[in-house]
């Protein structure tokens, strides 16, 4: 019989931890405040998508607002990995000069084509 933890340790995930960090949410709103920060966190999902939405809110593309939000993400219990939209590369919602420009995938596959 498999005993099911659904108490918080130090040392050792619940169960619901563990099944909450296969969650993969993504973040499309202009408008990312505390209560929204707070209920999301909640949930403990391993990972996050920044969306286009969010990139379309005045200033959400500058470096110290990234940086600041990230930081705030890997705050949660369950540190997930951020991921940004590209749309396939063919948008970049974040332009050089501050972020690297990454090409399209079908740029990438046709570099060892002969």
């Amino acid at each position: 019989v498999m005993e099911t933890n659904t108490e918080a340790t130090d040392t050792e995930p619940t169960i619901v931890d563990m099944m909450s960090e296969l969650f993969m949410i993504g973040i499309a709103t202009t408008t990312f405040d505390d209560a929204l920060f707070q209920s999301i966190s909640k949930f403990n999902p391993g990972s996050v998508i920044l969306t286009l939405k969010l990139f379309r809110h005045s200033g959400s593309t500058k470096p110290e607002f990234l940086s600041s939000l990230c930081e705030n993400i890997h705050n949660w219990k369950s540190k997930p990995l951020i991921g940004i939209d590209h749309e396939g590369g063919l948008i970049q919602h974040l332009p050089p000069p501050n972020y690297t420009h990454f090409p399209p995938e079908g740029e990438i596959g046709s570099l060892n084509d002969e």
